[in-house]
């Protein structure tokens, strides 16, 4: 049979209209009786974001402990801190304020608390979660990874120097909340690259050949919702209708990877880990790249996906995959994105520490083309020297 559904989780609750942030206070009182705000370093509270979730609490008498100054690519050591502060103060419902990387501690301190250190034993799969997850409220402040619907902890390994996920259904949030006037004063830059995570998580989850028909109903909303909100909401960031729209597609995006991603978001964490670049642009570079070394093995489904983004209509599965490239590099191009990883820095002679990176980082087995370094060092090189104009 095909489309069988293993089993998968999904946020208990998600409330998406712009204020419902300043419910957070009743949901943490329904799951519990003692807050932890997990924070970045200055964005929230610079913003009165943080401001409105403490009044939020103190409007319903909840205590609350604050934990601010969470990376943008944050190590197993914050997560641990976290969780210390989290046990010392007896904290039962977590609420993660941010982006992705936010999103993804929290879970993890929400997970820790009852699970013992050191976090480097479950990331390498020493040992597994015995204890289940407290409950975790996400308020994303960002549209792109999807993190709130996800089992996922992206986490950076210092002793390894790599990034690495943790895994766990317990990690999925209990309750989403997509405030669109929370990401109104996300900057382009960052807007483009988180919108393009989530595209291209997207894409992948629509091809993952573990997928069904639930992630392929949740990828081909995700991909029409980006191509047509993510250029409005980068030229005006307080079209809240885009905004609003966006947070949907990410939460979406999240679903669509449930049953794995593919090459560009394994390649993307290994050169992320050895360069230091962030993960929206990584993806958004590699995705058309990836999605063009799959033609030959999954034309039908990457046809379906020219569909809902929107490209002309060509007779023919491998015609419409090949115009599907075309349209995502034409798509970057307009959002001013760099097109090639060489742009950012990499180099050819990097290539084996990228793959050497990838053994550690992650071994994607979802890509519908068998995957091999020697296909691997193909796609790099030709991201490395990227694609120019009607090439």
């Amino acid at each position: 049979m095909e489309s069988l559904v293993e089993a998968f989780a999904l946020p208990r609750w998600i409330e998406a209209f712009p204020g419902c942030l300043d419910g957070v206070g009743r949901w943490a009182g329904k799951l519990g009786s003692r807050a932890f705000i997990g924070t970045g370093r200055s964005a929230a509270r610079k913003s009165g974001l943080l401001l409105r979730v403490e009044s939020s609490l103190r409007r319903e008498g909840m205590a609350y402990e604050i934990f601010e100054g969470i990376e943008a690519e944050p190590a197993l050591e914050t997560a641990e801190k976290g969780a210390e502060l989290a046990r010392h103060s007896r904290c039962d419902v977590f609420i993660g304020l941010g982006g992705g990387s936010v999103l993804d501690t929290v879970k993890l301190i929400a997970m820790l608390q009852e699970n013992p250190p050191p976090a480097e034993d479950y990331q390498l799969e020493r040992r597994a979660f015995s204890a289940p997850c407290k409950p975790v409220i996400a308020v994303p402040t960002t549209a792109g990874t999807g993190s709130e619907a996800t089992k996922v902890s992206v986490m950076t390994n210092r002793r390894l120097k790599v990034k690495k996920s943790l895994y766990s259904w317990e990690m999925v949030a209990t309750v989403a909340l997509l405030d669109a006037e929370a990401t109104a004063d996300l900057p382009p830059e960052l807007t483009r690259e988180t919108g393009l995570d989530a595209l291209g998580q997207a894409i992948e989850g629509y091809l993952s050949t573990n997928g069904n028909e639930i992630i392929a109903a949740a990828a081909a909303r995700t991909i029409r919702l980006v191509r047509r909100n993510l250029p409005l909401a980068m030229s005006d960031g307080h079209n809240i209708q885009a905004r609003h729209n966006m947070l949907i597609a990410a939460l979406l995006g999240g679903v669509s990877i449930d049953t794995g991603v593919g090459l560009g978001h394994e390649l993307a964490m290994s050169v992320g880990s050895l360069k230091g670049i962030s993960h929206g642009l990584l993806v958004g570079i590699l995705t058309p790249y990836c999605l063009e070394a799959n033609i030959g093995w999954a034309d039908q489904k990457i046809a379906e996906i020219a569909y809902y983004f929107g490209c002309p209509y060509f007779k023919g599965a491998e015609l419409a995959s090949r115009a599907l490239v075309d349209e995502l590099f034409d798509f970057n191009r307009g959002l001013g994105l760099p097109l090639s990883l060489g742009d950012l820095g990499v180099r050819k002679d990097e290539t084996a520490a990228i793959l050497e990176a990838r053994k550690l980082a992650t071994n994607i087995k979802t890509n519908p083309r068998p995957l091999d370094d020697i296909e691997r060092k193909r796609v790099l090189h030709a991201a490395i020297d990227g694609r120019g104009p009607g090439s």
